[in-house]
């Protein structure tokens, strides 16, 4: 196989024209998009400081905010003649003045356009990649004059120091529209005799220095600044108005169909995601994505997938997935890819033959690709392993929540005769199951590429989030039965690890005691008081466990008066569709779920959840967390409420206390883990401390 290289993405790399026109095409797609997806430097004089001057100089902006460039602006002030005056005379500082027109600048009525670009300018100055100067034309005396500084100037740098220059005028003014006529000449580096580029280069520097004559050119106001944060988005804006490659709102959804297996146009890979296909060459093709919940762990799959079918051109590739439903979701994605695969699941006489058809195809050349989409249990059975045993071309096996494959029952899954393997999972190994990780670290090898949550949130791709930990009291009678089951649980804790007898016992005691903590009768007392303006409650989740979901549903639409519907595993896949739909719209405030939310159903929307039913298993909590922070162009941030029912210490058995300190290091280490990536993180981790010192477990 062909050494993996990663995709170069260079200015050097572009198609360009010495100039483009408006009345020949799109200017924002041919050439602004191009150059700013492969810039790391875009450097940017524009006329007025007015929003539809400022939108024109952010045009394709939001292909920038992927990476990680900077940008550099200058613009000029539309002074008034009594602006000039009141400088000139002294009745005001310059300062103030300038300020004062510059902010003016916001307070205009303007088009959704316009609002959409300034809201990628503020994104980037929040998170500091905008530096913004002034420049105010003088004239010869030194005195300040009405006008403005007119030149149209852009330069795209790139990582290898390549830029390309460009230059000349669209016709907007104080008050026109940012989609007027433009036509600009275009200069590159590498091939530029007359040294234009270089020139341009001088210009722009000299005059962020304030080295022009006639101007000067001094920082960005703060009090501008703080006006112009106020058209920050909670989350990049990653759509420009003008084009017509546009990206998609959300990183997983459904890319746009195709004829051929490939990339669908107008889906272009973020950074992160050519970064993961990079490595899992370089590791032979075999290996795991551990990336966080909401990432885009589907489409990132099916583009490595692409780059191996560009290397080995015949290929047959079989996706496991844990659930039916996942099953249709995976379909709906890999049709934009161009895929036609064969969806394996129920009876086996409803997708055997057509598959066995595909693989024979394939074997003789009347295809150079064929794909499976099956359940775990499918993928699991001897009819599915036969069928792709007939294989004669390279397989590449792709699984999705890829820790479900250490169970013994979904083992067989991992079919040996495949070449290429592609886990994928948020939490890839399993939770206190030696055996069932080496069985995953043997056939799919290592992790070969993270992107943690905390770093998702910080690069834009989840949106931010506060969380509250609640801590509960046990009702006396729940208490003597924790006790009672935690005693049990003490006595025979040790001897588990030898005898499996007693690790049944203990297990079946673990759950009991688990489902009393989560069922605690005063968690909805404060489920109550948290709930206390009930018309302000929209798109909220609520997790429950099973016996407790019924309490909460007649609490929640009987007592509350809330528009609330159970979202569980007993529902039909038609009518939790129907649920979906209906919480997106705000037809329903919330869904009250149990552990069906858990993988693979997306609610971005979800703002607020309250998580009655706790767990101290890493890969269930960590799947809630994410799937509430997803992105979504109506949603700010995300808020959790954590439940957290905890004995008092004191009146435990001096037998369960020990037990209970170890047990309870594990429940901690949730919390921490929650709190560790909220935006209130100090505020959410003193709660936890509280608890870890009357436990004496701040060792956790």
């Amino acid at each position: 196989m062909a050494e993996a290289q990663t995709p170069k993405v260079s200015l050097r790399g572009l198609s360009l024209a010495v100039s483009y026109r408006s009345d020949t095409g799109n200017i924002v797609d041919q050439f602004y998009i191009p150059c700013l997806e492969r810039a790391t430097t875009y450097r940017r004089a524009v006329g007025y400081f007015t929003s539809s001057g400022l939108a024109v100089a952010a045009r394709g902006l939001a292909s920038f905010i992927q990476g990680l460039g900077r940008m550099f602006l200058v613009a000029s002030p539309y002074l008034e003649e009594q602006d000039c005056q009141a400088i000139s005379r002294g009745y005001e500082a310059r300062h103030d003045v300038v300020t004062r027109a510059l902010v003016r600048c916001f307070d205009a009525a303007m088009e959704d356009i316009v609002r959409d670009r300034l809201a990628c300018l503020a994104w980037l100055v929040a998170n500091e990649r905008l530096e913004i100067k002034v420049a105010l034309p003088r004239a010869e005396g030194g005195e300040y004059r009405r006008g403005i500084y007119h030149e149209k100037l852009g330069l795209f740098t790139d990582d290898d120091d390549d830029t390309v220059a460009f230059s000349g005028s669209s016709n907007e003014t104080a008050g026109g529209l940012v989609d007027n006529f433009e036509s600009i000449d275009v200069f590159w580096s590498w091939e530029d005799q007359q040294k234009r580029v270089g020139i341009k280069e001088e210009n722009f520097k000299r005059l962020w220095e304030n080295g022009t004559p006639s101007l000067e050119v001094y920082p960005f106001p703060q009090a501008v600044r703080e006006r112009l944060l106020q058209f920050r988005p909670p989350s990049p804006p990653l759509i420009d108005p003008e084009s017509a490659r546009t990206r998609r709102v959300q990183i997983g959804s459904p890319p746009r169909p195709r004829v051929g297996f490939g990339i669908p146009e107008g889906l272009r890979p973020w950074d992160y995601q050519i970064a993961a296909i990079g490595k899992w060459f370089e590791h032979g093709c075999r290996g795991i994505y551990e990336m966080a919940t909401g990432t885009g762990k589907t489409v990132t799959a099916l583009c490595s997938a692409v780059e191996l079918f560009g290397r080995e051109r015949e290929l047959a590739v079989a996706i496991f997935v844990p659930f039916q439903h996942l099953v249709d979701q995976w379909d709906e994605v890999a049709r934009g890819f161009g895929l036609l695969p064969v969806k394996c699941y129920e009876s086996t006489a409803s997708w055997r033959e057509k598959l066995s058809d595909q693989v024979t195809d394939l074997n003789i050349g009347a295809r150079n690709v064929v794909c499976a989409i099956a359940t775990h249990k499918t993928a699991s059975s001897p009819p599915f392993a036969d069928t792709l045993g007939s294989l004669q071309k390279p397989l590449l096996v792709i699984a999705d929540e890829v820790h479900h494959l250490g169970a013994p029952e979904y083992s067989k899954a991992m079919l040996p005769a495949s070449k290429f393997r592609l886990g994928l999972s948020a939490t890839p190994m399993r939770w206190l199951d030696p055996d069932g990780n080496a069985l995953l670290r043997g056939y799919f090898e290592n992790t070969v590429f993270s992107f943690p949550l905390q770093e998702a949130i910080e690069k834009g791709f989840l949106c931010h989030y506060d969380y509250h930990p609640h801590v509960v009291p046990l009702e006396r009678d729940e208490f003597d039965r924790y006790e009672s089951v935690s005693l049990q649980i003490a006595r025979i804790f040790n001897q588990a690890e030898k005898d499996e007898r007693a690790r049944t016992r203990l297990d079946f005691l673990l759950r009991e005691r688990a489902e009393i903590l989560n069922c605690a009768r005063s968690k909805l007392d404060t489920l109550r008081t948290l709930t206390t303006e009930p018309e302000r409650i929209t798109y909220t989740l609520f997790y429950c466990a099973p016996g407790q979901i019924d309490d909460v549903v007649h609490l929640l639409a009987h007592d509350l008066r809330l528009r609330v519907r159970r979202f569980t595993a007993e529902e039909s896949a038609d009518e939790r569709q129907y649920l979906l739909s209906e919480f997106e719209q705000t037809k329903l405030q919330g869904l009250v779920a149990m552990k069906c939310l858990d993988e693979g159903v997306d609610v971005p929307a979800t703002r607020t959840a309250f998580i009655l039913a706790s767990s101290s298993n890493p890969r269930e909590f960590i799947q809630r967390r994410g799937r509430i922070l997803r992105l979504h162009p109506n949603k700010r941030r995300a808020t959790i409420h954590d439940l957290i029912t905890i004995p008092p210490r004191e009146r435990l058995h001096p037998d369960a206390s020990e037990c209970e300190r170890k047990l309870l290091r594990r429940e901690l280490a949730r919390f921490k883990e929650f709190a560790s990536a909220a935006d209130n993180q100090y505020r959410a981790t003193e709660q936890i401390l509280e608890i870890a010192r009357e436990y004496q477990v701040l060792d956790f």
